[in-house]
């Protein structure tokens, strides 16, 4: 994951989750980890590899984001919910609809992670400040 990208008021609220919220975070969720992959792969230069420490942490932060979606299963699995499989498009037509949903999906989620990351810095910046 991106460094601080999940933070304690994130995990506070996961931890007081209503089972039936259960599968949305976990939408979301995979959805943060999916463009985080790609985000890390697409920055990762061969040529000019991170430090191991480094790809080790970001791997670390993606166990502990599955595994947090584990966890989000077991919870609402105990509550009785969800029965269903995973939805796959039966014709090319409609997969071809989804795959230009996922790529505006993929557009808007990327800018947002910037637009985050940007704010979560500049509020870091004034928290270190005042507390100095």
């Amino acid at each position: 994951m991106f460094p601080g990208h999940t933070c304690a008021f994130e995990k506070l609220l996961l931890s007081e989750t209503r089972s039936e919220h259960c599968p949305q975070y976990i939408k979301q969720m995979a959805w943060e980890l999916g463009l985080d992959i790609v985000a890390f792969s697409e920055r990762l230069d061969p040529r000019n590899p991170p430090s191991s420490d480094s790809v080790m942490a970001w791997i670390d932060g993606a166990i502990q984001t599955l595994q947090s979606i584990r966890e989000l299963a077991d919870e609402y699995a105990k509550a009785g919910i969800g029965s269903g499989e995973v939805r796959v498009p039966e014709d090319f037509a409609a997969e071809q609809e989804q795959l230009e949903s996922i790529i505006q999906g993929i557009r808007i989620a990327w800018s947002a992670h910037y637009t985050e990351g940007a704010l979560n810095q500049r509020i870091r910046e004034a928290y270190e400040a005042r507390h100095r």
